[in-house]
């Protein structure tokens, strides 16, 4: 059994259980889940790291890479790779260091995870296009959501760092650039992807996929107006709220269709799939996130709450469901 771009949403979802003590620590005050989120962090950094050896590893058979190269699916799980790069240096941020020298370098990092997600996504729509072997279905979205991702770390190195960057303005423009293809790549493989579904192409579709990108497109638009002062664009913190709101009604109406349909297939056989579950949500977290620190809403941090246990039940099942798809694999491969 071969480790392919499939098994990085592992780290993602790791990611996300540190995302979430982070969370708590801000809003609940709770001082002990910062060092457990602290400790999750290194822990998701290590199974990156033996993760991206095994996989690497499995191309030293050229048949692996020719394989892998004819799957649109494994190719735009490659942007996983890009998010990872954008939530890591958050995290480092965070837990690590901010200071200006670690700034610089984490922009040369957001602009390298930039470069992969955007490489990534062409590849991916020039096989969209041309439909080589394509099935259209969510998971084509990945690399429109880890392009708009970018805000995850941008957000963190320019305000109130944007002094030590001589690329700043540069910086918020890429963002922007990012925004606009999430946005309209959303809307159209988005609606290409439900009618494949209806038509029945496809057994069902990833439906946290576009929870993912609606929430990362809501924490650009929150994360806008911090940079008004660069005299760049506008974005009235007033508006960005409002869209923000707006985009938060989908991601509550995503997410209770995403669960009821998780639920129906509990029982479906081992797969890797479920983890594509916990991301989106954790990322559907941070936007409440932001919308409690600007309005202040009760509302939001209750439903962080709620997310707390989703996350934490959805990353439960998706260890046991792996632990049991490992299994599985290793007895097929020893029937061979």
């Amino acid at each position: 059994m071969r480790v392919t771009t499939e098994w990085f949403p592992i780290v993602l979802g790791t990611m996300v259980l540190s995302l979430t003590s982070w969370i708590d620590y801000t809003v609940f005050n709770v001082s002990v889940a910062y060092d457990i989120g602290k400790g999750i962090y290194f822990v998701a950094l290590a199974l990156l790291f033996v993760l991206l050896l095994l996989w690497l590893s499995g191309y030293s058979d050229p048949k692996n890479l020719k394989e892998d190269l004819s799957s649109v699916q494994r190719i735009s799980f490659t942007a996983f790779l890009a998010v990872l790069m954008f939530v890591s240096g958050f995290f480092y941020t965070v837990y690590i260091s901010s200071s200006p020298t670690s700034i610089t370098w984490l922009s040369y990092l957001f602009f390298l995870g930039f470069s992969l997600a955007l490489v990534v996504n062409v590849i991916t729509w020039v096989k969209i296009y041309l439909s080589e072997g394509v099935t259209l279905g969510y998971g084509l979205l990945v690399p429109s959501i880890a392009l708009s991702a970018d805000v995850v770390l941008g957000a963190p190195i320019l305000p109130p760092f944007s002094y030590v960057l001589k690329d700043v303005t540069l910086i918020y423009a890429v963002m922007l650039f990012s925004l606009g293809i999430t946005t309209l790549q959303f809307v159209f493989l988005g609606s290409a992807s439900l009618m494949s579904h209806i038509q029945g192409n496809r057994a069902f579709p990833t439906v946290m996929i576009p929870l993912g990108a609606a929430s990362i497109i809501g924490i650009n638009v929150l994360s806008f107006p911090a940079y008004n002062y660069l005299g760049f664009v506008d974005v009235p913190t007033k508006v960005a709220i409002g869209i923000g709101i707006s985009l938060f009604g989908f991601e509550v109406w995503n997410l209770v269709l995403g669960f009821i349909i998780a639920l129906r297939r509990v029982r479906d056989p081992p797969s890797l799939m479920s983890w594509a579950y916990v991301f989106p949500v954790g990322i559907s977290m941070f936007s409440a996130f932001m919308l409690y620190q600007e309005t202040g809403f009760p509302f939001f941090s209750w439903f962080i709450a709620a997310l707390n246990l989703g996350v934490v039940g959805l990353y439960s099942f998706s260890v046991m469901n792996t632990v049991r798809f490992v299994r599985r694999g290793l007895k097929s491969s020893q029937r061979r």
